[in-house]
């Protein structure tokens, strides 16, 4: 089992797919505004799991660790209709003495135009007295090598993304 360090997390983007549902919508077809931090914070949670063997269900149950949303906010550049697939990619921007900045963003997949960019500011929680800590500073892995240092760096992905919130 890999042990990965907080700061391996660091601008390495983690990427799903989803297409969008017609529970999603309303009732023209486009995907409902609350939907897009829906689907980054889901997008998340499955990408954490899936492609660096953390189990954060676990990790809280377990450890008393939770990692909850202090604020947000979006920015929406163009509408996703249902039956469209979409790419959501995250990344920590920034770590903090009791959290850390995650950015995301959801791209059409097949013309690769930015349907939605947010910033997600969550602290972490210990979960048996109900206040503030400072993040882990190791995360055990399921996976045998640590296998975020295989993925994209956020400048690397933004590179080729055309339309982003200024200061990413």
């Amino acid at each position: 089992m890999a042990q990965l360090r907080m700061e391996d997390f660091l601008n390495r983007v983690l990427t799903t797919s989803e297409r969008v549902k017609f529970s999603q919508a309303d009732p023209y077809g486009h995907l409902n505004t609350a939907q897009y931090v829906d689907m980054v914070l889901n997008h998340r949670l499955e990408a954490l799991t899936t492609l660096a063997g953390i189990d954060l269900m676990t990790m809280t149950k377990t450890n008393g660790v939770a990692f909850v949303i202090h604020k947000f906010s979006v920015h929406l550049f163009a509408p996703s209709m249902v039956g469209d697939k979409l790419e959501i990619a995250s990344w920590i921007a920034g770590l903090k003495s009791n959290g850390m900045e995650v950015r995301g963003i959801v791209l059409g997949e097949d013309d690769g135009k930015t349907r939605a960019a947010g910033i997600f500011d969550f602290i972490t929680i210990d979960t048996t007295k109900g206040r503030p800590i400072p993040p882990p500073d190791v995360f055990e892995s399921r996976y045998d090598k640590n296998p975020l240092v295989t993925l994209p760096t956020s400048s690397d992905f933004l590179s080729g993304i055309k339309r982003i919130p200024d200061g990413w």
